[in-house]
């Protein structure tokens, strides 16, 4: 898994919509699933991107400990 650790700029389109910069699509590979999660972090004032499969993962873990009742 590509891990994408520091300070990069990124620009909108006029849709609101992350253009996804060049440098990451090619360490994702050719035909790579290009489906992220951005969130604001919690502790800093930054974006946080996950991978779709990661965020899955890791929504299905904090699901299986909440108490539904």
């Amino acid at each position: 898994m590509a891990k994408f650790i520091g300070c990069y700029k990124a620009k909108l389109d006029d849709k609101g919509r992350l253009i996804f910069p060049s440098a990451f699509k090619s360490v994702m590979g050719e035909g790579a699933d290009l489906r992220f999660v951005i969130k604001k972090s919690l502790f800093s004032e930054c974006l946080e991107m996950y991978t779709y499969q990661q965020w899955e993962k890791d929504s299905e873990e904090v699901r299986s400990r909440l108490n539904l009742f």
